[in-house]
């Protein structure tokens, strides 16, 4: 399993050629899985696709300065492989990198969060982290 790597935390972005569809990124691979995550606009959801198969998707919707993530699902045969627990942090890590909130009323990713709490700070109504001090010249 490849998490990190030169090309960032979450390895290398990749065009998307599809229409309204977001940078994707791959999260990781296995020789059984090579999942990419994708937030495919059009459809208010992200959807990670191992190859062409659809994985699981989160779906979420829109508003000013919110993104209400609604709904997980993860197809049974990925089930147990890592798929939600990539699609929670890959739509938490896009949120934080547009600078707004989460509203989550899904419970896998509620429970996500539970479970990492350095993403706490992304819900709505909470405190956000202070970002480090620049470095002095």
């Amino acid at each position: 399993m490849r998490v990190g790597g030169a090309e960032g935390a979450h390895g290398p972005f990749l065009p998307d050629a599809r229409p309204g569809a977001r940078p994707r990124v791959r999260l990781w691979q296995t020789p059984a899985m090579d999942l990419v995550i994708t937030d495919v606009a059009d459809a208010t959801r992200y959807e990670a696709r191992d190859g062409t198969a659809l994985a699981g998707f989160v779906q979420y919707q829109l508003a000013d300065g919110l993104v209400v993530v609604t709904h997980t699902e993860v197809d049974p045969a990925y089930e147990g492989r890592g798929v939600g627990g990539a699609l929670a942090r890959h739509v938490l890590d896009d949120i934080r990198r547009r600078d707004v909130s989460a509203l989550v009323v899904c419970p896998f990713v509620t429970s996500w969060i539970g479970r990492h709490p350095e993403y706490a700070d992304l819900l709505y109504g909470a405190k956000r982290q202070a970002a480090p001090p620049a470095p002095e010249a």
